[in-house]
């Protein structure tokens, strides 16, 4: 005979194993997300399966200095004093201040129009065509 006694204590068993069950996955699911491990190791415990929805539906989150996207690869160069991207079209570096001479400014013009071009192939065709400027004589 089940006394009413024992099925509250596996009611009560049972209720703390769900929810932390329910916990460590909402937690892992935000973690793997970018979210943090101990408040959603909290809130899994506390809203349990409601926790764990909720932690499933959490976007993914990304740094902001990896959020470049490909076209602003192609149209940024690389600041040779401090290494960050700057538009192309760009004399100074918002950054250190570093002055791009003119040739600098051509040659990364003519590498991100290079990697546009369908009609080049190869790097190799881009390479020869910056020798080719570079050797043009000046005015």
């Amino acid at each position: 005979m089940i006394l009413w006694q024992d099925v509250q204590v596996y009611f009560w068993v049972g209720f703390v194993i769900s929810a932390l069950v329910c916990s460590g996955l909402s937690a892992h699911v935000a973690s793997i997300k970018g979210h943090g491990f101990g408040s959603w190791l909290i809130i899994g415990f506390l809203f349990g399966v409601f926790g764990l929805i909720a932690a499933a539906g959490l976007p993914k989150r990304q740094d902001p200095e990896v959020d470049v996207s490909a076209r602003d690869l192609i149209l940024a160069k690389k600041c040779p004093a401090c290494a960050e991207l700057v538009k192309i079209e760009a004399r100074v570096c918002k950054y250190c201040g570093y002055a791009f001479h003119d040739e600098e400014a051509i040659t990364a013009k003519l590498e991100s129009i290079a990697k546009q071009e369908e009609g080049l192939e190869s790097e190799t065709q881009a390479q020869r065509l910056l020798e080719e400027l570079k050797n043009q004589p000046r005015d």
